[in-house]
């Protein structure tokens, strides 16, 4: 079934019910589509909020144990290594804790928020494997404390691929919608140019 019957009734989903008629001003039209857009993908939106609340609350919880992670002394006597430790444990800790600072969750959900979201959230796990990265021989000195680490991140991870998941099967009725906008907007030019 095409959006415009989804949008108007009818289809092979309401076949007992009839199309129903819209008539909008020419200059409602983008309102009319975004409420549209809105009621069609508006019942998906707590699975989307629920989801993008759970990766913020993962990445509160990395922050917090980022800070208990990475303290015991170290197993030699050498100065240089216990040197080397503790500049990479700074770093690291700084850097983690603020991978998630930039999330937040929107009050309100729509496509686009959603998306932008779920770039947020790979922008920080791009960082913090990039951080890891940069202080590789930490994982050395602290090899069960980046396994505790691997442990919470991956509920956070598996949230971010369901976000992922819930993006792309939204994305074909955005980009309908975003279609029509565009013929509304050629449209408007055409209107421009013969009056």
């Amino acid at each position: 079934m095409g959006l415009w019957q989804r949008l108007l009734g009818g289809g092979e989903k309401n076949a007992a019910a009839p199309p129903r008629e819209v008539k909008v001003e020419w200059e409602k039209v983008p309102e009319f589509l975004e409420g549209e857009e809105r009621r069609l993908l508006g019942p998906d939106f707590p699975e989307s909020l629920s989801l993008m609340r759970d990766v913020r609350s993962g990445f509160g919880d990395l922050t917090e144990e980022i800070g208990g992670l990475f303290i015991k002394p170290l197993d030699t006597e050498q100065p240089s290594l216990q040197r080397i430790a503790r500049q990479m444990r700074e770093n690291y800790v700084k850097r983690a804790t603020q991978a998630g600072e930039e999330l937040h969750v929107p009050e309100e959900a729509s496509f686009r928020a959603v998306e932008a979201f779920h770039k947020k959230v790979l922008e920080a796990l791009t960082s913090l494997n990039k951080t890891a990265f940069d202080n590789r021989y930490l994982i050395g000195f602290y090899r069960k404390d980046f396994e505790r680490l691997g442990e919470i991140l991956k509920p956070i991870v598996r949230q971010a691929d369901a976000l992922g998941r819930w993006i792309e099967a939204h994305r074909q009725t955005v980009k309908a919608f975003e279609a029509m906008l565009d013929e509304w907007h050629e449209g408007g030019k055409l209107r421009h140019e013969v009056s």
